[in-house]
């Protein structure tokens, strides 16, 4: 869409929480974006995927759609591959399902409530620092730069 396509306005989310569930820094971006549903609109993005290398050597690709039908609205997933499993966090249905050697897709349940961080920040909180929330913002604009470049960019 407009607001700075898919990555900017949808997925800094999706690429905030592949470093805050892994704990696990994002070394390289390698990124797509395009436009399916109005061909005619140059300017439109309504889907992009964020392949994130990250320093521990596992990898995270994060999704996004904006093109999908009113039922379903926009979407973003994540999902976060290593060693010892897979993480599939899905926006919409606000699920995460975990495979380790023990078991295959097994879902976490026990989330905390939702937090308006506005009313966090305001009352002098920090649950996202913003240092944090810089870096989110400065790797959307990293894959943003990198789904336009068609180059992989390392993060220094």
């Amino acid at each position: 869409m407009y607001a700075g396509g898919p990555i900017l306005d949808l997925l800094i989310h999706g690429i905030d929480q592949v470093e805050w569930a892994t704990g696990s820094r994002i070394v390289a971006i390698m990124a797509v974006m395009g436009n399916l549903s109005d061909p005619a609109d140059e300017h439109l993005r309504d889907h992009a995927a964020v392949f994130c290398e990250l320093e521990n050597g596992g990898s995270a690709v994060v999704e996004g759609q904006r093109m999908l039908p009113d039922t379903k609205g926009s979407d973003y997933r994540v999902h976060v591959a290593g060693t010892l499993g897979y993480a599939d966090l899905d926006h919409v249905a606000k699920t995460l399902h975990l495979t380790t050697p023990e078991a295959a897709e097994a879902p976490v349940n026990g989330f905390p409530a939702d937090v308006s961080m506005v009313r966090q920040w305001l009352a002098g909180g920090d649950l996202v620092t913003q240092e944090e929330s810089l870096r989110a913002n400065r790797l959307s604009v990293i894959a943003t730069e990198s789904a336009a470049s068609g180059k992989r960019i390392v993060i220094a």
